[in-house]
């Protein structure tokens, strides 16, 4: 299920946007702003309905600090100003809400998630494969990172494919690989060294039951897990 993190102080407001929008997402709940940056990372939503006037930490900052911004962010608040409307628009908020009911809430939710939904390329697919490999501390410079970029979402399209007859094939040819078996070598050798690399914290909350190094076919799996239709 697609995920939505609603940053909210109002209690009443939280619980009736839950009770309006649980059967479309997958929800999480916060009240303050150091607790929103931490379930962004650790949440991943696809969908974040922040008020920009939260304790702690301000709306703004949250979005400005944060290391994962959601596709579709939709931020509320009681008051605009030139200022405000310029930063939505470069952290990536897609709409500004003037104190909203819920059912405008869910309806402007559910219009812009089908739009994102409909609108995604390969580009996009690549750009939140990057994302996550970044999370994972993914070394840009290293070889294989630009065919990993390329694998995960062609894997993410077709799970049943097999990866020496066919996946490894397709990227090698995408990328003027040598061979399939060079891109597989190159792909095994990244993950191995990331792995050697890893944030423990960080690799769990995405490989919890991995205690070594995940083979190419489970990192694949986890990280097209994280391409939700």
């Amino acid at each position: 299920m697609y995920r939505l993190l609603i940053a909210e102080p109002d209690e009443p407001f939280i619980s009736a946007a839950t009770a309006a929008l649980s059967g479309d997402f997958e929800i999480r709940i916060c009240k303050d702003g150091e607790t929103a940056l931490e379930l962004l990372l650790d949440f991943q939503p696809h969908v974040l309905v922040l008020n920009l006037s939260l304790p702690f930490k301000d709306g703004l900052t949250v979005l400005q600090e944060s290391g994962y911004l959601p596709p579709v962010i939709l931020a509320i608040t009681t008051y605009l100003s030139p200022y405000i409307e310029q930063t939505c628009a470069a952290v990536g908020v897609g709409y500004l809400l003037l104190s909203p009911t819920v059912n405008a809430l869910r309806v402007r939710i559910i219009d812009m998630f089908n739009r994102w939904k409909s609108n995604r390329t390969p580009a996009d697919l690549q750009k939140q494969t990057a994302l996550h490999l970044h999370i994972l501390n993914f070394q840009t410079h290293r070889a294989g990172y630009r065919l990993l970029c390329q694998t995960i979402p062609l894997y993410y399209k077709n799970r049943e494919q097999c990866l020496k007859t066919d996946l490894y094939p397709t990227v090698s040819k995408l990328c003027n690989a040598s061979s399939p078996d060079a891109v597989e070598r190159a792909t095994r050798k990244l993950i191995e060294y990331a792995w050697d690399h890893r944030d423990p914290v960080i690799w769990a909350k995405y490989f919890p039951n991995c205690t070594d190094c995940p083979s190419n076919k489970v990192f694949f799996d986890i990280l097209a897990n994280m391409l939700e239709e």
